[in-house]
């Protein structure tokens, strides 16, 4: 009679003669470690980590990887000024680390130029809604996000600042 194996016996045995080059281990350890940066940012957004225990921890990464991943932070903080999360925490992130009043600026103008693109898309909805349905009064309360015409604008203005935002992602210093 055979033997019976687990299907992860099964793997394991198949498998066994492969194995990553150098590039692949290079590669697998960046992408962990940008998940690992990615992990903190949204600790720290979320409150759960201290600026302070987060400059511990990625001091650790530092150690552990030779070099500190800047790079990979302020991707990760670019990644959320791009979500639009950026409030005060990612705000202060950038300003702990970086010198990136450039990337701030950038995205004070897109919230700006979003905001107002919204109140001229709200205020033609309810001009339409008037002259076309004769629906009017306070309650009345356009839906942006079903919207395809809003939408349509918002790709348009987010495609203007994410190649804003990478023009000014490349002016960012290191603060030491």
């Amino acid at each position: 009679m055979g033997e019976i194996r687990s299907t992860l016996d099964i793997i394991m045995a198949k498998t066994e003669h492969l194995s990553l080059s150098d590039d692949e281990k290079v590669e697998q350890a960046l992408a962990e470690g940008l998940q690992k940066i990615r992990g903190l940012v949204q600790q720290f957004i979320d409150g759960a980590v201290r600026i302070d225990e987060l400059r511990e921890q990625l001091a650790t990464l530092e150690q552990k990887s030779g070099a500190f991943p800047d790079a990979m932070l302020l991707d990760a903080l670019a990644e959320r000024l791009a979500l639009e999360e950026a409030g005060n925490a990612v705000s202060d992130l950038l300003g702990s680390f970086f010198s990136a009043d450039s990337m701030l600026a950038v995205h004070t103008k897109y919230q700006e130029q979003v905001r107002r693109a919204a109140a001229t898309r709200q205020a033609a909805i309810i001009r339409e809604l008037q002259e076309g349905c004769h629906i009017s009064g306070s309650s009345v309360e356009p839906n942006l996000a079903a919207d395809a015409a809003w939408r349509k604008e918002r790709q348009d203005i987010f495609a203007a600042f994410a190649h804003d935002l990478t023009r000014a992602k490349a002016a960012v210093t290191r603060l030491r």
